[in-house]
């Protein structure tokens, strides 16, 4: 197989983040760890990014590249493919990069926020009810 879909995006297949050679054009990228609950190819996403220029990216350099090296599964190693977009604007870059980011990284964001959420309503209701007594 030499590829991985992501949002039915084909992606070049996974590689160490060492060994990348991105193409020089605009597009996605992803990186990825190792994770055998994912199929058919066995690698879960952990960030999403865009660029005007792939091979203008250097992913060891990237700001967030500490974060990643700290990710559960990152101890296998981290991975990137790429999804050359030639002939696209920036802005639907961002747009996909924002869709694909929605669809497999904020899922547990989400969760959160309305656990947090539902705290909060439920601490208003407690001091609502201790001004009442």
């Amino acid at each position: 197989m030499n590829c991985i879909n992501y949002g039915g995006l084909l992606f070049t297949n996974p590689v160490p983040v060492a060994y990348a050679l991105p193409p020089k054009d605009p597009g996605l990228y992803v990186i990825q760890v190792r994770n055998l609950s994912f199929g058919p190819m066995p690698f879960q996403p952990i960030a999403f990014g865009a660029s005007d220029n792939l091979a203008a990216v250097r992913l060891e350099l990237h700001p967030h590249f500490p974060r990643w090296k700290i990710h559960r599964l990152a101890n296998l190693g981290l991975f990137a493919s790429y999804f050359p977009l030639r002939y696209e604007a920036a802005a639907y870059r961002e747009e996909t990069q924002a869709e694909l980011i929605a669809q497999y990284l904020d899922h547990g964001t989400e969760a959160i926020k309305r656990a947090q959420q539902a705290v909060a309503l439920s601490q208003s209701g407690d001091e609502f009810e201790q001004r009442k007594h």
